[in-house]
C-alpha cells in the first residue's frame, strides 16, 4: 500500500507539473477566429469540409505572411492581427494546397486542386480577386477534389521546392517548374506504392539529397500502416528505391523527419489516424528511430503519446533553442487539443497544451504572422469547418 500510495503521489506531481507547464505557456497565446463562414469546398456535401489544405506566404507583396486554405485567401492586416482579415473567395472551386513565388515578382502564387486539375492562382492589380491559370492534369481527386498527402520541398538540389503529392491511388507525383518555359513538368515518382495521407522530405541516408517519407500497405495488412522512404537516386527521372521501415497498429495519416537528438540520425515521426467514428483514444504518436543503416527495416519503435486520431503534425524548431519541437493536434476525441512537445536537446519531449475543443484536421500550421520573429499556428477542422482558427504567440512579444 504504502508503495502505491508512493506511486501515486510521485505520478500526480508529475501531471501537476506537466500541467502547469501547458497552464503557463497557455497563457502567453491568444486566439483569434478570422472567419467563422467557411462553407464546404463542394456545397452539395455537408459531412465535412471537403477540402484539405493549407499553407502560407506573402500573396500580396506586403511583407506580411497571408494564409491560402480551402477555396480562399486570406490576407493578414498587418501587426494588428486583431483586424479583419480581408478573405477573397477563389474564382474556381479548388482546394489551395500550395503558396510559393515561382516567377519571383515578390507575390506569392497559390496553386489549388480540383479533381484531375491543377491551378495556380495570381492576385491581380485590383487585389480582390484571382487570375487563374490551368498548369497541370494529374489524376489528383482525393474525396473528389484533391489529396491529403502533399509537401512543398526541394528534391533535386537547385534550391527551388517542387510540388509533391500523393493521389488516391497511392501514386506519388512531383511537379517541377521550368524557369526558362515558365511552366511546371511533372513526374511520377512511385506508382500504387504509398499511401493518399501524409508525405515528408529529408535527407534520411545523409548523402546530401532529400529522401521522401511516406507510408503504404504491407501485405501482410488491410491497413496502410507500413511506414517507408524512397531513396532520391540523384535526379528526379531516376529510380527511386522504396524501403521499409516498420509497421505500426493503426493507419499512418502524418510524417515528418528530423534530428532530435545528438546522434544526427534523422528520425521518423508519425502520427495514427483513425477511422470513423474514432472514438477511441487510442491512435499513437510514434518517434521511430534508425538502426544505423537507415536501409535497415529494424526501426526503433517509442510512442511518444496515445490519443485520440491525430491528424496534424509539424517538426520544427518552435523554440528556436537549436533542437527540433513537434506540433500535432487531434481531429476527433471530447475536445481536441492543439499541442506543442518541446526538445531538451536529447530527444525527451515536454507536452505543453496551447488549446483545447478546436479540431485541427491537417492544421495546427505553424508560421510568422506578425513579424515578430516566433511561431504562431493557425488551423482548421473537418468537422468544425466553419473556423479558421489563428493562435497568436505573445510569450515573447515584437522580439
Amino acid at each position: 500500500m504504502k508503495i502505491f500510495i508512493c506511486f501515486l503521489i510521485g505520478f500526480m506531481m508529475q501531471l501537476s507539473g506537466l500541467y502547469g507547464q501547458s497552464k503557463k505557456l497557455l497563457e502567453g497565446w491568444k486566439y483569434h477566429c478570422i472567419d467563422s463562414t467557411r462553407t464546404p469546398l463542394l456545397p452539395e456535401r455537408n459531412s465535412g469540409a471537403w477540402c484539405f489544405g493549407i499553407d502560407s506566404g506573402d500573396i500580396n507583396g506586403d511583407g506580411y505572411t497571408d494564409i491560402a486554405s480551402g477555396k480562399w485567401a486570406y490576407i493578414n492586416p498587418g501587426k494588428e492581427t486583431e483586424s479583419v482579415w480581408q478573405r477573397i473567395v477563389f474564382p474556381i472551386i479548388a482546394d489551395a494546397l500550395f503558396v510559393y513565388d515561382f516567377d519571383r515578382d515578390g507575390k506569392a502564387e497559390i496553386y489549388a486542386f480540383n479533381c484531375n486539375h491543377q491551378y495556380q492562382l495570381k492576385l491581380n492589380a485590383s487585389l480582390n480577386t484571382f487570375d487563374t491559370l490551368l498548369v497541370a492534369a494529374l489524376p489528383i481527386c482525393n474525396h473528389g477534389i484533391s489529396t491529403q498527402g502533399y509537401s512543398k520541398s526541394d528534391i533535386t538540389g537547385d534550391g527551388v521546392p517542387e510540388l509533391l503529392i500523393n493521389n488516391q491511388d497511392n501514386d506519388l507525383y512531383a511537379m517541377q517548374f521550368n524557369k526558362a518555359a515558365n511552366k511546371f513538368i511533372t513526374y511520377c515518382i512511385a506508382k500504387g506504392q504509398t499511401t493518399d495521407k501524409g508525405l515528408a522530405i529529408g535527407d534520411l541516408d545523409g548523402d546530401g539529397d532529400n529522401d521522401i517519407v511516406t507510408a503504404y500497405k504491407p501485405d501482410n495488412s488491410s491497413e496502410f500502416n507500413g511506414v517507408c522512404w524512397f531513396e532520391n537516386p540523384g535526379r528526379i527521372t531516376g529510380k527511386w528505391i522504396k524501403h521499409a521501415v516498420t509497421q505500426v497498429k493503426w493507419k499512418v495519416d502524418r510524417v515528418a523527419i528530423a534530428h532530435i537528438d545528438p546522434d544526427r540520425q534523422p528520425e521518423i515521426i508519425i502520427t495514427e489516424g483513425r477511422k470513423p467514428p474514432g472514438k477511441d483514444n487510442d491512435a499513437s504518436v510514434y518517434i521511430l528511430k534508425s538502426p544505423g543503416n537507415p536501409k535497415d527495416s529494424a526501426w526503433v519503435q517509442k510512442v511518444l503519446v496515445n490519443q485520440y486520431s491525430t491528424n496534424s503534425l509539424t517538426a520544427i524548431d518552435f523554440d528556436q533553442d537549436g533542437d527540433m519541437d513537434l506540433i500535432t493536434a487531434e481531429h476527433k476525441g471530447i475536445s481536441p487539443k492543439l499541442q506543442v512537445w518541446l526538445n531538451d536537446s536529447f530527444g525527451n519531449f515536454t507536452l505543453h497544451i496551447i488549446d483545447e475543443g478546436k479540431e485541427n484536421h491537417i492544421g495546427a500550421f505553424p508560421v510568422d504572422i506578425d513579424n515578430d520573429g516566433d511561431y504562431d499556428i493557425v488551423g482548421w477542422g473537418w468537422y468544425n469547418w466553419k473556423d479558421m482558427h489563428l493562435w497568436e504567440n505573445q510569450i515573447i512579444k515584437d522580439k
